[in-house]
């Protein structure tokens, strides 16, 4: 590939515009409406490195249709070697944001020199600036096209966003959807990763609406090399708001790198309408400091939250699509606008996404670690979430054996303790993983949407809990159990107040004969109680409702100093209760332990079909009592 030669930012333009490479300023983000909003310049990371070498349809040492290294004016016109009828053809090209003609590069528009435009690192110097960002304001920079297709400017499409930030974006058409037959890459500047960089990354936002069969793959070439898929995961279907991607660069120190963003279309219906609005990307940053988490309640911006294969996005869900936000108006979700797509076409059968969180640090004194993330849930059959976890830039491993399936009718929690990390780096993980049934586009539900994340350490309490007040330290393992008041209906009249936690609030759990194991399981887990020497009667108490289908039950287990579960003496729930009864845990026997107790919902589909459920498990009116 013929190496781009980097542009000098030479000196600011007149009347006081400065170049195109900023810094984020810190605002909000722009919500599901688009509005346009400044976000906080954070920072993320993202798991890469475990995908395999792949064989780009272009040539990777193509010219046609990549951008030229001269600096370009607001008109964004393309500077390149091939004749400019390659350029000015179709109304994907890119335009000014005011007109949408074609304009001169030697025409500066606004008062701005060409110098003014350059956006991105210099690389005529031997080594790239430390951090760099670019909003696609001020022009091309030394950003570069393989294949045609992407455009720089102001989008002016109904089907597709506003810019995230200010009023230019990257696009696949920034006037209409993408067409078929299409294979092509928006390239990121060249810059080097220095070998004392400690966290370095590039990231991204982006917005997409893909059709069936048609992708988006972000993918990274080193020191002019092939390009190679960064994630194991697609872009497919549509985010319906603005998500981010963040690829990590440390196994790059001391080479150069470039990152793409590239999309593939492949007409699967055999007419010209087998399209979409297509990718659009905005606030392109390469960063070197270290993230961290405390809390997140996703109101201000994208933060240090990366997605590994599209679909994640951040906002405000749209009516009738999702739940409302645990807090405030905001949260990420699988598709914020309507329900996540299964891509039967030319991508792999089964499409995985993942969120992933900050990676933060757990440091040796930290006292009862712990990453908690609020979630909601409707999946199709078939379809499941994972909670899984990296450490240290390692492969993802799942955190539990038991996928999230069928429907919580309401907020859950995740607690994921995190002792036995100390001195590491790590990042949570929530995958959604399709794999269509029914053979139609039809197989899918609303997804999964998170809010209110945070990273804690001391001791969890719990005196009395009738789950009036939120989650607070509960969580959940395997999905179903939400928490609020039962649809009219479906399971029972709260003991007291008006909340409980059960196993779908609006209505029967799920047995999942679908390509997920044949049992399913769901643990409902009590705050970790420390159990002081000194108290004189300790013990854990919590009232229970069930109404359970044939070859189903409910147990109760304990687990201490987060070891495995055990199960605790008595019966197994089955059948219906018909009342609230009470379970008492005596644990006097675990003085000086730390004990979590679980209530564990497992099904076994005995009918063959979905049908062969009922309401569930309920629980209300939890207590430790120590004397």
């Amino acid at each position: 590939m013929k190496l781009l030669n980097w542009i000098l930012l030479a000196a600011f333009a007149v009347g006081g515009s400065t170049a195109a490479c900023q810094p984020l300023e810190e605002a909000d983000s722009s919500d599901d409406s688009n509005e346009t909003k400044t976000r906080d310049k954070t920072t993320d990371d993202t798991e890469e490195g475990d995908a395999s070498p792949q064989n780009p349809g272009n040539d990777s040492d193509s010219d046609a249709g990549n951008m030229g290294s001269n600096p370009a004016d607001a008109g964004d016109q393309l500077d390149v070697e091939e004749p400019a009828d390659d350029v000015d053809a179709g109304a994907g090209n890119a335009k000014t944001a005011d007109s949408g003609a074609p304009k001169s590069p030697q025409s500066p528009d606004d008062g701005k020199t060409a110098e003014s435009d350059a956006s991105g690192p210099d690389s005529r110097e031997d080594s790239a600036p430390a951090e760099w960002s670019d909003g696609f304001e001020g022009g091309f920079g030394d950003w570069s096209v393989e294949g045609g297709l992407w455009a720089f400017g102001e989008p002016t499409f109904d089907g597709g966003p506003e810019a995230l930030n200010g009023k230019r974006v990257a696009g696949t058409n920034l006037a209409g959807n993408y067409e078929e037959g299409q294979d092509a890459r928006l390239i990121s500047p060249q810059f080097k990763i220095d070998e004392d960089a400690p966290n370095p990354r590039f990231k991204f936002a982006y917005w997409h609406a893909l059709n069936l069969g048609d992708y988006g793959q972000v993918e990274v070439s080193v020191d002019g090399a092939d390009w190679e898929p960064a994630f194991d995961a697609k872009m497919i279907g549509e985010t319906g708001g603005w998500g981010q991607q963040v690829v990590l660069l440390r196994q790059y120190a001391g080479s150069r790198v470039r990152v793409a963003i590239r999309l593939v279309s492949t007409n699967l219906s055999g007419g010209p309408v087998d399209v979409g609005a297509g990718i659009y990307v905005d606030d392109a940053v390469f960063e070197t400091s270290e993230t961290s988490l405390d809390t997140d309640d996703f109101e201000s911006g994208l933060g240090d939250w990366s997605v590994e294969g599209g679909n994640w996005a951040k906002g405000e869900p749209a009516e009738g699509v999702g739940p409302v936000p645990l807090s405030g108006k905001q949260v990420l979700g699988t598709h914020l606008g309507g329900n996540y797509l299964d891509n039967n076409g030319d991508v792999a059968f089964e499409t995985r996404s993942r969120l992933v969180s900050p990676e933060f640090s757990i440091n040796d004194g930290d006292d009862n670690p712990r990453f908690k993330l609020a979630y909601w849930h409707e999946l199709n059959l078939g379809d499941h979430g994972q909670f899984q976890v990296s450490v240290d830039g390692q492969p993802w491993v799942d955190l539990q054996d038991d996928p999230i399936i069928g429907s919580s009718g309401g907020w859950g929690q995740r607690v994921v303790p995190l002792r036995k990390y100390a001195g590491s780096r790590v990042r949570i993980g929530l995958l959604l993983a399709t794999s269509n049934q029914s053979g139609g586009p039809v197989d899918v539900a609303p997804g999964i949407y998170v809010d209110d994340a945070a990273y804690e350490t001391g001791e969890m309490t719990l005196d009395t809990d009738d789950f009036e007040g939120g989650l607070g330290d509960w969580s959940v393992e395997g999905g179903n159990w939400g928490i609020g008041a039962p649809e009219e209906g479906f399971g029972p009249q709260p003991l007291s107040g008006a909340h409980v936690m059960g196993t779908n609030l609006g209505g029967n759990y799920w047995d999942n004969n679908g390509s997920i194991d044949f049992e399913t399981r769901a643990r409902l887990v009590s705050p970790e109680l420390f159990i002081d020497e000194s108290f004189e009667a300790p013990r854990f108490r919590i009232a229970f409702w069930h109404e359970l289908s044939g070859g189903d039950t409910g147990r109760f287990q304990i687990s201490v100093n987060q070891g495995p579960w055990n199960d605790l003496p008595g019966d197994l729930m089955t059948g219906d209760s018909g009342a609230w009864g009470q379970r008492v845990v005596e644990l006097h026997e675990y003085a000086g332990e730390r004990v979590r107790v679980g209530l564990l919902l497992s099904t076994t589909n005995q009918s063959g079909g979905p049908v062969d459920v009922a309401s569930g498990l309920y629980v209300d009116d939890a207590s430790f009592v120590t004397d």
